[in-house]
C-alpha cells in the first residue's frame, strides 16, 4: 500500500466527523467497492502528506483491499496548504457556523503569511525597521480585506475570527477536548466570550472552558453565597474583556488609522456584506418568488435600502 503521511496540523484544520457520519461514510465506501473521492496530497519535500481525505484513508487503512486514487496538489509552502485546506473544506461541507468562523479565522491567519505578514518585517541588523515592517499593518489589512470578500462578510468579521480562532486555541491547550464542543456546536457560550479566553485569568478561563464543554447555559446561573465579597463572575469577566480592550488601545506598535481610506473601506466593507446577505436571503427564499406580486413586495423591500442611503448621502450635503 502507498505510504501516505498525516500531518497533524494539516488535519486539525479539519471539522470532524461525527461517528455517525464515519460509519455512514465506511459504509458508503464498502458498498461501492472503492473510494469515489481520490485522496488529495501535496508532495513536501519527498514525503506525500494529504490534505483532503483524512477519513477515507483511516477507513483504507482498515480495509486494505478497497482501491482508491490519489491526486496530487501543489503548493509553494505550508501557509498555502492551510489556505487551500480552509477553502476546501468551508467550500463543500456542511459547518456549523463556530466551524465556519474557525476556518475563515485559520485562512485568514495562513494568508497573512502567504503575501509577506511576518517575512520581510524582522528587524534589520543596525536595529531599524525595515519597510516591510512600517507597512506589515497594511498588507494584513489588504488581506483582510481579500478574505472578507471571498465569504461576503466585513474585514472586521475575519479579523473577530483570527481571534475566535485563538481564544479555541487556547482553551483547548487548557483542557482537552473543549475544541470539538465549540466547533460542532454543542457549546452555548458566545465565540466573542470564547475570543476573550486568552486575555481571561486562569480561574475565569476554567469557568468558561467548562460551561463550553458541558454545553450549559451561559452566563453560568450565580450561586448565592450569602457574601457580599468580591465580583459575580460575569463582572469578573466583563472586567477581563474591558481590561483586554484597553490594552490593545495602549499598545504603542498598534498601527494608529485615521484616514478616508479607512472611512471608504469600511462602507465598502458593510456594502459587500449586504449585497452577500441579500443575494443569499433572496436564493434561500427563491420558491417564494414565483408570483409579480411577492417580486413587487421585495423590490419595495430593498427600495427602503435605497432610501436610508439617500438619507445618508445627506448628511454628507
Amino acid at each position: 500500500m502507498r505510504e501516505l503521511t498525516i500531518d497533524p496540523e494539516f488535519r486539525d484544520k479539519v471539522p470532524p466527523m461525527t461517528e455517525a457520519e464515519y460509519r455512514q461514510l465506511e459504509e458508503n465506501i464498502l458498498k461501492a467497492g472503492r473510494v469515489k473521492v481520490p485522496i488529495t496530497i501535496w508532495n513536501d519535500n519527498g514525503k506525500e502528506t494529504i490534505v483532503d481525505g483524512h477519513n477515507r484513508w483511516s477507513i483504507v487503512q482498515k480495509h486494505p483491499e478497497i482501491p482508491y486514487e490519489v491526486e496530487e496538489e501543489h503548493f509553494a509552502d505550508r501557509y498555502e496548504a492551510v489556505v487551500w485546506i480552509c477553502k476546501n473544506q468551508l467550500g463543500r461541507r456542511n459547518l456549523t457556523d463556530a466551524q465556519k468562523t474557525y476556518l475563515i479565522g485559520r485562512q485568514y491567519e495562513a494568508q497573512k503569511m502567504t503575501v509577506g505578514g511576518d517575512r520581510g518585517t524582522e528587524k534589520a541588523k543596525d536595529g531599524k525597521f525595515t519597510a516591510g515592517a512600517q507597512n506589515e499593518h497594511l498588507r494584513k489589512r489588504r488581506t483582510a480585506e481579500i478574505v472578507a470578500k471571498e465569504y461576503g462578510v466585513g474585514k472586521e468579521t475575519v479579523k473577530r475570527a483570527e481571534k475566535f480562532v485563538k481564544g479555541v486555541d487556547v482553551a483547548e491547550k487548557i483542557e482537552c477536548g473543549v475544541k470539538d464542543a465549540i466547533l460542532s456546536g454543542k457549546s452555548k457560550v458566545p465565540k466573542t466570550v470564547i475570543a476573550g479566553i486568552p486575555k481571561m485569568p486562569p480561574q475565569e478561563q476554567r469557568e468558561v472552558i467548562t460551561v463550553a464543554k458541558t454545553g450549559g447555559a451561559w452566563p453560568p446561573k450565580k450561586e448565592a453565597t450569602g457574601s457580599k465579597i468580591g465580583y459575580p463572575t460575569e463582572r469578573r469577566q466583563l472586567n477581563a474583556v474591558i481590561k483586554g480592550a484597553v490594552a490593545d488601545l495602549q499598545n504603542t506598535e498598534r498601527p494608529i488609522e485615521h484616514t478616508i481610506d479607512d472611512l471608504l473601506e469600511d462602507l465598502n466593507a458593510i456594502i459587500t456584506d449586504f449585497q452577500g446577505k441579500a443575494r443569499r436571503s433572496i436564493a434561500n427564499h427563491s420558491t417564494l418568488l414565483q408570483d409579480e406580486t411577492s417580486k413587487k413586495k421585495v423590490i419595495a423591500a430593498l427600495s427602503e435600502a435605497e432610501t436610508a442611503i439617500e438619507k445618508m448621502k445627506g448628511l454628507l450635503l
